[in-house]
């Protein structure tokens, strides 16, 4: 981490982990929850003497600061709300979460559109509960310490630019803005995270993480409410009241089988195949057929002697998602139906994408190919 000035040592576990704590969903960004100052003990308190002056602060300084502060911290507790969004979806979240360092147990209780969980993890190991489906999960991860705490920073602001940005007020509480910018983008994504932290106490404010590739863009939002610092957490806290119907979550996967030949993968499937018009300089490569309850899908693959593919694949349940409402496809006709088509830039390569749906399933072309030639691979699909 390259922070402006010198770079601490080490840097305090508690910030990134917030800030990461719900970026994998997705979800549009709302207005913002009232934010409040933490709660803490006299104990805690007493460590604030001693740090900058605001208007003389640098990003280090506040991470060394910060850093400090947290050396106190034996219980913490909190509740993330996080939203999502960009141009195709939206979703928000939240999570309440509390940590007992001493006693080195967790809580968290995880509210997303998909449904509620609630985990418990100590020094034995971990128990999922699943409210909505009623199931029950045991693993053998156990609690130790940081690393297994929603309290990570690494992966946020090691390698990266950390630059202070000055004081703002966020919602009545007065904050540090430190903006951080990996060092090493992927691809031809752009990444940035602005974080406020209170200038009182060093814990976060909010946050906002955007993403944005040219076609492709994302912006992730987080309120961090009732933080509370070295108060008693009720013990009752750390258990899981779960109901004795409560079953274990039926973790079977999908039958799955590979061919490398075409005659072989059509001749032990009793799905309908696509018989796709592929043009002359690409030869069949290997092939996939999944068998489930839920579905089942058939992919063949193509490719030519300059190592450009080609991908067409039928899932027999239709998709869920909506293209119309995604700004980067582009409706095309295909025969009688409505296709939508895309192209996604890696390095100096284009690839283009086909989705659309025909019969109650769900086809997709994916490959080296202009949109005219990927229209000509779908139209050749007899799907009626």
């Amino acid at each position: 981490m390259r922070p402006e000035g010198n770079a601490p040592s080490s840097i305090a576990v508690l910030l990134g982990s917030l800030l990461l704590l719900v970026a994998a969903i997705g979800g549009p960004a709302t207005a913002a929850p009232a934010a409040s100052a933490p709660a803490q003990s006299a104990d805690y308190a007493q460590t604030q003497a001693d740090t900058p002056d605001a208007d003389n602060e640098t990003a280090a300084e506040i991470l060394d600061s910060y850093e400090r502060q947290l050396s106190s911290v034996e219980t913490i507790s909190l509740t993330v709300v996080s939203n999502s969004s960009s141009a195709s979806y939206s979703s928000s979240a939240e999570q309440s979460i509390w940590v007992d360092f001493e006693e080195n147990r967790l809580r968290t209780e995880s509210t997303t559109d998909y449904g509620e969980t609630i985990t418990v993890r100590n020094e034995s190991g971990t128990v999922v509960y699943n409210v909505d489906d009623n199931t029950v999960s045991e693993y053998e991860y156990a609690f130790d310490g940081q690393y297994s705490t929603p309290l990570s920073l690494d992966t946020l602001v090691n390698d990266s630019d950390v630059t202070y940005e000055g004081v703002e007020t966020i919602d009545g509480t007065e904050t540090y803005r430190l903006d951080i910018e990996p060092q090493m983008q992927y691809g031809n994504h752009s990444y940035q995270t602005t974080v406020w932290v209170a200038t009182e106490t060093y814990l976060p404010v909010q946050s906002r993480t955007t993403s944005d590739s040219g076609q492709y863009s994302y912006e992730v939002t987080q309120e961090y409410r009732n933080v509370t610092v070295n108060e008693p957490i009720p013990e009752e806290r750390f258990t899981i009241d779960v109901p004795d119907d409560a079953e274990e979550p039926d973790t079977s996967t999908p039958a799955f089988f590979s061919y490398e030949s075409e005659s072989e993968l059509r001749a032990n499937t009793t799905q309908s195949v696509p018989e796709p018009d592929v043009p002359g300089n690409y030869s069949f490569e290997n092939g996939y057929v999944t068998e489930s309850d839920d579905y089942t899908s058939v992919t063949l693959g193509y490719a030519t002697d300059g190592e450009e593919s080609l991908t067409v694949s039928k899932r027999t349940t239709s998709s869920a998602y909506s293209y119309d409402d995604n700004d980067n496809y582009d409706a095309v006709d295909v025969g009688n139906q409505t296709g939508y088509y895309n192209e996604l830039d890696y390095g100096e390569s284009t690839i283009s994408i086909l989705v659309w749906e025909c019969a109650g399933d769900h086809y997709t072309v994916y490959g080296s190919l202009s949109e005219s030639e990927t229209i000509d691979v779908a139209e050749s699909i007899d799907c009626e």
